[in-house]
Parts: C-alpha cells; structure tokens; sequence
C-alpha cells in the first residue's frame, strides 16, 4: 500500500523541494518509497502522454513534477480531470547536481483510464478475460490491438 504524503511534506510553503540532512524526513525521507498524494488536479493536461512530465497542485497552492511512464495507457486514455489522487513513486533526477536539493518528482509508469486516481494499480475498468482495451466488451476492437502486436517481441527480454 502507497503511504500516504501532502505536499506540505515535500513542499516548503514557498513551493521549494523540501531537503533534510539527515533524511528522516522532506523529499530523501520519501524517496523510492510509493506514495499517495490526495486531492490535486493537473494544471497542465496539454503534456499528457507516455514520457513526459505533468505538474500536480495541491488546494495549498504547492505543486509537484509527475513523470508519465513509457505506459500505453497515458496515449489509450484521456487526462483525468478535476480533484484526483496521485499514486506513484517518489524518485529523483536532477539535471544538475545541487547537493540532492533539485529533481524530485513522482513516477506514475501506466495509467488504468479510471478517472480518479493517476496510478496503473488503482480500480481496473475492464475485469473481463480478453478486454484488451477495457471497455467492459470483447470486440473487434480488442482483437486488432491484440494483433498489432501479434508476435513482436522486446530486445532483452
């Protein structure tokens, strides 16, 4: 289970990562640990898609950098919009190194489509065997995606 975070936990009230020393708490506290932060909204769905970065605010007016995974749910489904909850790991990525101070941010790495919380683990739409895209039905639609990919495999695996 995700533990639960606010923004205020990684945030400083001037919208700065919060860095302690001693990593008992702020952003190194949390770092590589899952996390649930409740009741933001995206204030940038225009960079909706796998691969690339969203910003989460808080009712506080604190923010926080979201990277969308390389999942094929962030190009199936549509931005959730409104209040949702954001589950995902806690990891950094600094462009440049400023004593572990800079490139925090929450990796979400699908998205399920189910419109209140961003994470691929949350509440599954589709719990039929087959309902590739889960729409609740097996069609033709399920097939052609199951064979777009029809004996492609991934290097490595």
């Amino acid at each position: 289970q995700p533990e639960i975070i606010t923004l205020g936990q990684i945030k400083d009230a001037n919208d700065n990562f919060i860095f302690v020393q001693n990593r008992l708490s702020g952003c190194e506290y949390y770092q590589s640990r899952l996390v649930r932060i409740e009741d933001v909204n995206i204030v940038d769905p225009q960079n909706w898609g796998p691969n690339k970065v969203i910003t989460i605010e808080g009712t506080d007016g604190r923010t926080f950098p979201v990277l969308l995974g390389i999942g094929d749910g962030f190009n199936r489904f549509e931005c959730p919009v409104g209040q949702i909850d954001v589950i995902g790991i806690l990891d950094q990525e600094a462009s440049s190194y400023t004593i572990c101070r800079d490139g925090y941010r929450i990796w979400v790495p699908n998205y399920d489509g189910n419109g209140l919380v961003l994470t691929n683990c949350g509440h599954k739409r589709g719990n039929l065997p087959g309902d590739i895209n889960s729409d609740y039905r097996i069609d033709l639609i399920d097939f052609a995606e199951l064979a777009e990919n029809w004996l492609q495999t991934r290097t490595g695996l």
